[in-house]
């Protein structure tokens, strides 16, 4: 007999971080930058983190952890970005 395993729950957090995301794209003043810096600190905190419930083994939910744990490094990193730029003006 087999046992089913049921899909990890849904994370709320990822959709607010989706969304402050976008909210510091709205606000930047140099929008490309801004974007290619959150996509690159989402692409290293992702893949590192996944890249460590690999080798220990971790579960389904550990890795969207890890999706969500990027998307806040990228807001973070977003949000810095932005502040930057209006301390220059």
């Amino acid at each position: 007999m087999m046992l089913q395993s049921t899909p990890a729950p849904a994370n709320p957090l990822g959709g607010i971080f989706l969304l402050i995301a976008i909210v510091v794209m709205a606000t930047s003043p140099a929008k490309w930058q801004t974007f290619t810096r959150m996509v690159g600190a989402f692409i290293i905190t992702a893949v590192a983190w996944i890249m460590l419930g690999i080798v220990v083994r971790a579960t389904a939910f550990a890795v969207w952890g890890g999706l969500t744990f990027g998307l806040l490094s990228a807001d973070l990193v977003g949000w810095r970005h932005v502040r930057s730029l209006k301390d220059r003006q």
